[in-house]
């Protein structure tokens, strides 16, 4: 499945065992998953630090009980296919009453 979305790479919360950087995925639909490839583990992983703050398209399958996606492949939106507010450009902006055509 395709997801979309914005990355980004957060330390683990003071406190935990794992003490390191994890790649988070906030999607445009709403939600939250850690990122991880198959093979390999989800800390520190190298792979998502590019896409640091960027609007991307996954490719992978999400475990939602579990609160991770399995990513296959990454790729940056392009620019033109995003809204000035971050959102992909089909999607359309909420009209108020007040506006005219």
């Amino acid at each position: 499945m395709t997801y979309s979305g914005i990355i980004t790479i957060q330390a683990a919360e003071d406190g935990s065992k794992s003490d390191g950087r994890y790649a988070h995925f906030f999607p445009d639909d709403g939600g939250e998953y850690i990122l991880y490839r198959s093979r390999h583990a989800a800390m520190n992983d190298a792979y998502f630090a590019p896409f640091d703050g960027q609007h991307v398209a996954i490719e992978g399958e999400a475990e939602d009980e579990l609160g991770y996606l399995c990513v296959a492949s990454v790729l940056p939106m392009p620019e033109e296919d995003k809204q000035a507010d971050g959102t992909p450009a089909d999607e359309e902006e909420p009209q108020t009453d007040n506006e005219t055509e």
